[in-house]
């Protein structure tokens, strides 16, 4: 600005080519630093954006694996037939809540096994329609199966002899084949006996067997075995039979819980004698096991000080901008004056040309870098998902903003860079003559009042408000990942088929909680 206001104020004393050189040079300057902040600005947006597109994109369909259902829109609990009956499919209608549903379609709905049976002679067959049961529920879900392939595996099992009820009667070979027609259909008794091992698929992950002991579930899914240990290996083996029913697709619902929820932490459950596992980005925003999680208190009160601590910067930026804009516009017209000796530099009039150059090439792109980065900025701490990335965030947003002061320093004159000394050392750098100006410049020189405080305050629990609770949220993302990875939480699908606890006791995880 400064460097502007010179060549205005000597244009008559300086050769043409010297003055289009130096213009050059300003440009050319402006242009850098302009073009510098603003990539920067767009790579952290960038960034941000992608970050939160990933993430959503992991968990949520289509192409993750969970979805938020109104609570009353599964089969669950005991009124599943007559779910399937009345075909009550309605995701539009939030009922009296809402569930995440993060399991493949086929073992929640085979939970209840009563509505296979289409033709209502007892037997489950391929005259039941499979086919068209299978796309109707396909369909109406926006989930895949493939019905037909998951009646031959469970008509393998037949053949093989696996089923509850053939090893309870001790059916042989050729009992089985007359009890099945020679192996054309299956007894929907049969299928309701192998219901609790069906309904055991939900949980598509063999590493939670152990947390599901200690809910008590597999006491009700194996109740003739009475060690832990060897409901825990049966649990195991029964996860091969569904990923042997529920095909390729079963086993990519465990691939993909596995990529999501990041590294799994082992715990000895000393007095049931098995393992319990935990996933470490479920946890990471769980405060129910974890004190410090991103849904906590804790970490909430932090990113709001380190929120609050960003905007009070912007902020003084901004008021600087202003107040710049002020000074420039209400500036007295008239042929550009600068008085100048040797400790001081005094703007006492600008030229028309002047103010609309200044205005244009610095305050302009000023203004834009900063409110931009203001909004960014809080994007870039609030996407984080830790104490340590949201310290380095903040560290990297200090740096940003102070890029064109040191762009300044680093290729300025230093002629120049003792002009600005100068300049700032005379304290009231313009010589302000209009009423309206000093009232301007003044105010915007004021220290931060309580008033501007709150408003900060306010604006940053909005964002935050926001990034918690809108859609795909914080929020949202905890209960995703606790339904996903460890088949936790009242609202989770699973939790409620499974039955018993809804999730592992925190105290078996944290002792100290």
């Amino acid at each position: 600005m400064l460097r502007i206001l010179h060549i205005d104020a000597e244009i008559s004393k300086i050769s043409r080519l010297k003055t289009g050189g130096r213009v050059f040079r300003i440009f050319f300057l402006l242009a850098c630093n302009a073009t510098l902040q603003l990539v920067v600005v767009s790579r952290v947006a960038t960034l941000v954006q992608n970050t939160r597109q990933d993430r959503v994109a992991a968990i949520f369909i289509p192409d993750g694996n969970c979805i938020k259902d109104p609570a009353n829109f599964l089969p669950i609990g005991e009124n599943a037939a007559a779910w399937h009956e009345e075909g009550h499919i309605d995701r539009s209608n939030p009922g009296l809540g809402v569930d995440w549903n993060c399991g493949p379609l086929w073992p929640l709905l085979m939970s209840s096994v009563s509505f296979l049976d289409k033709n209502k002679d007892n037997y489950w067959s391929e005259a039941d329609d499979l086919k068209g049961t299978e796309t109707y529920y396909n369909t109406r879900f926006g989930q895949q199966g493939n019905l037909p392939r998951i009646f031959r595996a469970f008509m393998e099992d037949a053949k093989g002899g696996k089923f509850v009820t053939q090893i309870k009667e001790n059916l042989d070979a050729p009992a089985s084949k007359a009890a099945t027609s020679d192996f054309t259909r299956i007894p929907m008794q049969w299928l309701r006996d192998e219901q609790p091992l069906i309904s055991l698929c939900n949980s598509v992950d063999p590493h939670l067997c152990g947390n599901l002991e200690v809910r008590d579930i597999l006491k009700a899914h194996f109740p003739s075995e009475q060690d832990p240990t060897y409901r825990v290996r049966k649990c195991r083996e029964n996860w091969n039979r569904c990923e042997k029913w529920f095909g390729e697709l079963y086993h990519n619902y465990f691939e993909t819980g596995q990529a999501v929820c990041s590294d799994r932490t082992p715990f000895w459950d000393s007095e049931n004698m098995v393992t319990i596992n935990r996933y470490e980005r479920a946890d990471k925003y769980s405060p129910r096991v974890n004190e410090k999680a991103i849904v906590s208190t804790v970490y909430e009160s932090f990113l709001l000080l380190v929120l609050v601590i960003w905007w009070l910067t912007v902020l003084g930026e901004f008021r600087a901008v202003m107040s710049w804009w002020v000074t420039v516009i209400l500036m007295p017209a008239g042929q550009t004056t600068v008085k100048e000796d040797e400790d001081t530099i005094q703007v006492v009039s600008i030229s028309l040309c002047s103010k609309i150059c200044i205005c244009l090439f610095v305050t302009l792109p000023r203004t834009i870098i900063i409110v931009a980065l203001a909004y960014i900025g809080t994007d870039f701490l609030i996407i984080v998902d830790g104490y340590g990335d949201l310290i380095l965030n903040s560290v990297a947003l200090g740096f940003l903003i102070e890029v064109d002061e040191m762009i300044f320093a680093g290729v300025a004159s230093q002629h120049d860079q003792e002009d600005v000394q100068k300049w700032a050392a005379h304290g009231q750098s313009i010589e302000t003559t209009h009423d309206c100006n000093e009232r301007c410049v003044e105010l915007c020189a004021n220290d931060v009042s309580v008033p501007l405080l709150l408003s900060v305050l306010a604006m940053c629990l909005a964002q935050m408000w926001k990034a918690y609770h809108w859609k795909d949220g914080k929020v949202d993302l905890m209960g995703a990942y606790e339904c996903l990875c460890h088949n936790e939480g009242e609202h989770c699908v699973a939790a409620k088929l499974l039955g018993h606890k809804l999730s592992v006791p925190a105290q078996l995880i944290d002792p100290n909680i």
